[in-house]
């Protein structure tokens, strides 16, 4: 397995089409326009394959990710929320033998973050899409 950075701005005009088996992001989605574009390069850059996969996080108050789930499932694209339990809420012990950090203010951003997955669609049957759920969920956080 290899790993590629890629640079949203050239993934369209680059040889990069359908290139990528995963794709990972956290803490990417700013405003609304960068949940547009990045949808669209995932869009554009994710083999066309039902194994592909895109994992992603965002904060629960993060502005443009309700904008990301809506791009996602107009592509369609089927999201799956993953359960990151409480490893949030690690001993402070903990943070600074691993981290190297002092408190776990240092460590984490404060508030919460949803984890998910995304893939082609359509959704199978007996599986779920929580991309729906998802964009609501990020337009009331920021009420």
């Amino acid at each position: 397995p290899q790993a590629w950075r890629l640079d949203w701005s050239e993934a369209k005009t680059a040889s990069s089409a359908g290139a990528y088996d995963v794709i990972l992001f956290a803490d990417a989605i700013y405003t609304e326009e960068v949940a547009v574009s990045l949808a669209e390069c995932i869009d554009h850059t994710l083999r066309s394959c039902s194994e592909a996969r895109v994992y992603g996080a965002a904060a629960h108050t993060r502005v443009g990710a309700s904008d990301f789930c809506r791009e996602m499932r107009l592509r369609g694209f089927v999201a799956e929320e993953i359960e990151v339990g409480c490893s949030a809420a690690a001993e402070q012990d903990a943070i600074r033998g691993i981290e190297g950090c002092d408190s776990r203010e240092d460590a984490l951003q404060l508030g919460p973050c949803i984890v998910a997955s995304w893939r082609r669609g359509p959704a199978e049957e007996g599986s779920r899409d929580d991309g729906r759920r998802l964009e609501l969920f990020f337009d009331q956080a920021l009420g």
